[in-house]
Parts: C-alpha cells; structure tokens; sequence
C-alpha cells in the first residue's frame, strides 16, 4: 500500500510516525521467549535479550535481536585483571527477527492476533490454544 507524498510514491510502512512504527512492532519484545525457525539452532529456544534496528536506508529496516543461548560465536578475550587467563567467550550474535517466532511455555510457536479494546482503550495481543483466545499482552493505543 502507498500513499502519495511530496517527494512521490512512498510505501505508507515508511510515512507512519515512530510511535505507530513501535506499537505496530511490539510483536517480539526484549524478555520475551521465542523458538529459532532456521539455521543451525533451529528449533531452540531462549529467551530475548536485546532487540534494536539497522537502517541500511531509509526505507529498508533490518530489524534482530539477540537471544540467550542461540546464535552463539567464539569471541577471542586477551588476558586481564578481571579474566586472569584469557582465551576464547561464546557471545550472543544478532538474529534477523524474521527468522524467530514467539512461543508459548511449551516451546511451541505461537501466531499473535490483535484487537482492539474499547473500555481500556488499548490493543490486545492474543493467541489461539484450541479454540480458547489466551491474552498474551496489552499495548496502549496511540494517542491522535
């Protein structure tokens, strides 16, 4: 979908403002547990433990995000007074966030729905087990 602006044809993602860009966004949050969808960690799970955004261009927006346990690389440490020894860490490498997926407690992955409730005015993030709806989040609407 685009909308036409001063400069041309944009797509609308790239006109919304930063606020309706975060609550768009607020799918996979630091905290959350998620399962590893490709790659070698495939099916693993952990928990987030940073999320931010690499812009390569203004209308292209790489978001990751790091994840205990999964993506793991060896990072060579020198020797010094807090680590006497020195030698090789496994450190956390950014995983683009297409390629997780939220789950639930048993690991499994899990589609979020949204709607939007009226009396708190808020949107509600929600999840089908069977045909019972489990609220997984509440977000506050933006303010017009």
């Amino acid at each position: 979908m685009t909308r036409k602006s001063s400069t041309g044809r944009i797509p609308t993602r790239v006109l919304l403002s930063t606020r309706e860009r975060s609550i768009e966004n607020k799918k996979i949050r630091k905290g959350d547990n998620v399962v590893c969808t490709t790659g070698n960690d495939k099916g693993k799970t952990g928990k987030v433990l940073s999320r931010f955004v690499d812009r390569d261009h203004i209308r292209y927006r790489n978001e990751y995000v790091v994840v205990q346990g999964l993506n793991l690389r060896k990072k060579a440490v020198k020797a010094s007074e807090a680590n006497k020894k020195g030698g090789f860490v496994d450190i956390e490498a950014p995983i683009h966030i297409s390629n997780v997926r939220l789950c639930d407690e048993s690991g499994k992955p899990i589609r979020l729905k949204c709607t939007y409730n009226k009396e708190t005015s808020n949107r509600e993030l929600y999840y089908m087990k069977g045909a019972e709806r489990v609220m997984y989040r509440s977000i506050k609407a933006a303010v017009s």
